[in-house]
C-alpha cells in the first residue's frame, strides 16, 4: 500500500475505482515536468493536499472519467504551473481551515493555473478562510479558465471564489459555463479582496452570495479592472452591505460589452454597479443591462464617487437613482423607449463621438439613454 507517490520527469497514468477511495497523495518533484492521466481516481489527502506541485515544476493533469479529491485539493506554489485538460471531470472537497482548492490557501501565493478541460471542475470548500481557485496572491500567468463547466460552492468566515485574498489577481475566464455560490462573513466571488485585480470574462455566469459584506465581481478594498465581453452574467447578493459589480470601498473600472447582465441585491446598503464607499467608473458599450435592488440604501449606479457611462445597449433599471447615466464627457443622459426592434444613432459630446446601438429584448423591451 502506497501513501504517497513522488513523480519526476515523465508521463504517468493512475486508474482507480470511483466508489473506492484511497488514502494517498501525489507529489510532483521540484523542477519536474510531468504529464499525469487520472481516471476514476478517488483520493483522500488526509492532512495535506491530494496533489502537491514542487518548486518550478509543471504538471499537465489529464482528466478521464469522474475523479474526486477529498479533504484538500491541488497545491500550486508560486513558481509552479498547473494545466488541467482532458474530457473527464474533477470534484474537490476542501474541508479544512486554510485548505487548498486549486492553487494555495487563503494566505499563500499561488502559481500559474490553466483549466482547459472539456468536462466539469467542481470545488466544495468550507473552513474559516477559504479559496476555491486561487489563494493569497497570484504569481506567474495568474488564472486562465477555459473549462466547459465550472461549479464552485464555498462557506466560511472569509471566502473567495476565484482570485486572491491579500494580493494581486490576474483572471481570464473565456467560453465557460460558471456557477459560484458562497456564504460567509466577508465574501468575494471573482477578483481580489485587497489587492489589484485584472479580470477578463466571457461565457455564462450564475453568481450568488449571502454574507455580511460582499462584492460579486471586482474588489473589496483594493483596485479592479473588469471587462465583461460576451455571454451573460446573472449575479445576486444578500448582505448587510456590498456591491454586485465594482468595489466595496476600493477603486474599480468596469466595461460591459456585448453581455447580458442581470443584477439583483438585497440588504441594508447595496451598490448594483459601482461602489459603496469607494470610487468606480462603469461603461456600458453594448448588450443588455437589467438591475434592481431591495435595500434600505439603494445605490443602483453606485455612490457619489461612481460614474455610470452609457454609449450603447438596452438598459432596464427598475428604480429611480440619485445618479443617472452619463455621456463620455459626464453630461446626464435622457431615457427614451424607441420604436422598432433596433435603435442606432450617432452622437458627439465634448470628449467623444459614438454610435449608440441597441436591440429589443425577447420580452419586448427596449430602453436607451442618450443625450437630450
Amino acid at each position: 500500500k502506497y501513501s504517497c507517490l513522488l513523480l519526476r520527469d515523465g508521463e504517468y497514468t493512475l486508474r482507480g475505482e470511483k466508489s473506492n477511495s484511497v488514502d494517498m497523495t501525489i507529489r510532483i518533484a521540484d523542477n519536474a515536468k510531468v504529464r499525469l492521466l487520472i481516471s476514476q481516481a478517488n483520493l483522500n489527502g488526509t492532512m495535506q493536499p491530494c496533489i502537491r506541485l514542487g518548486a518550478n515544476s509543471t504538471l499537465e493533469l489529464e482528466l478521464s472519467g469522474y475523479n474526486t479529491l477529498n479533504k484538500d485539493g491541488i497545491l500550486v506554489p508560486d513558481t509552479a504551473r498547473l494545466i488541467v485538460c482532458g474530457k473527464g471531470s474533477l470534484l474537490i472537497h476542501s474541508t479544512r481551515n486554510y485548505a487548498v482548492g486549486i492553487g494555495a490557501n487563503y494566505n499563500d501565493p499561488y502559481g500559474s493555473i490553466c483549466l482547459e478541460n472539456e468536462g466539469t471542475i467542481a470545488v466544495r470548500s468550507s473552513g474559516d478562510r477559504t479559496v476555491c481557485i486561487g489563494g493569497g496572491t497570484g504569481c506567474g500567468d495568474g488564472i486562465r479558465i477555459r473549462s466547459a463547466s465550472l461549479d464552485l460552492n464555498a462557506g466560511g468566515i472569509s471566502v473567495v471564489g476565484i482570485g486572491s485574498s491579500i494580493g494581486d489577481a490576474n483572471i481570464e475566464i473565456a467560453d465557460t459555463d460558471c456557477s459560484i455560490r458562497v456564504e460567509g462573513n466577508e465574501t468575494l466571488l471573482i477578483g481580489s479582496v485587497s489587492g489589484s485585480a485584472d479580470i477578463r470574462m466571457s461565457g455564462n455566469y450564475r453568481l450568488y452570495s449571502a454574507s455580511e459584506r460582499t462584492t460579486a465581481i471586482g474588489t473589496m478594498s483594493g483596485s479592479a479592472d473588469v471587462l465583461l465581453s460576451g455571454g451573460s452574467v446573472t449575479a445576486g447578493i444578500r448582505c448587510d452591505s456590498g456591491a454586485v459589480i465594482g468595489t466595496f470601498n476600493g477603486e474599480a473600472k468596469v466595461i460591459c460589452r456585448d453581455t447580458a447582465v442581470r443584477i439583483h441585491g438585497e440588504g441594508n446598503c447595496i451598490a448594483g454597479f459601482g461602489s459603496v464607499n469607494g470610487a468606480c467608473d462603469t461603461r456600458v458599450e453594448s448588450g443588455e443591462i437589467r438591475g434592481d435592488l431591495l435595500a434600505g440604501e439603494r445605490l443602483l449606479l453606485g455612490n457619489n464617487h461612481s460614474r455610470f457611462m452609457v454609449t450603447g445597449g438596452n438598459i432596464r433599471l427598475f428604480q429611480d437613482c440619485d445618479n443617472v447615466p452619463v455621456s463620455p464627457c459626464g453630461a446626464p443622459l435622457t431615457f427614451i423607449c424607441p420604436e422598432g426592434d433596433h435603435y442606432e444613432q450617432t452622437f458627439t459630446d465634448r470628449r467623444a463621438t459614438w454610435t449608440y446601438k441597441a436591440d429589443r429584448s425577447e420580452d419586448g423591451y427596449l430602453g436607451v439613454w442618450i443625450p437630450s
